[in-house]
């Protein structure tokens, strides 16, 4: 079954509001940001986290629609994880996290 026009609409712009996420990034780590970037954010954003849903459920999406709206849900993870890279933890950083968080609960 080939993608339908409406398919290759919702991937279409699935894409463009993932590239609108990419192109925020690097100017949210720059810092500093104003109201109307982080508006920007939040509103494509939460738009290409409702296109990707409809490849997460019965959506009535064709297979191969589905699975180009999951690459582009690997895609902007991947560039997400690229500009704020996720610390791995270990049991070091647990036991110091704890106990700042211990010192600072006492401090106050």
């Amino acid at each position: 079954m080939a993608i339908t026009p409406l398919e290759q609409t919702l991937i279409d712009q699935a894409r463009a509001h993932q590239e609108a996420l990419a192109a925020y990034y690097p100017k949210h780590q720059a810092g500093p940001f104003n109201e109307d970037n982080h508006a920007d954010y939040l509103k494509h954003s939460g738009a290409l986290t409702s296109l990707l849903e409809l490849a997460h459920s019965k959506s009535g999406l064709s297979d191969q629609a589905a699975e180009q709206l999951r690459q582009v849900e690997v895609e902007d993870a991947a560039t997400f994880r690229l500009h704020f890279p996720v610390e791995t933890a270990t049991a070091e950083n647990i036991v110091a996290q704890a106990s700042t968080h211990v010192f600072l609960k006492q401090s106050q």
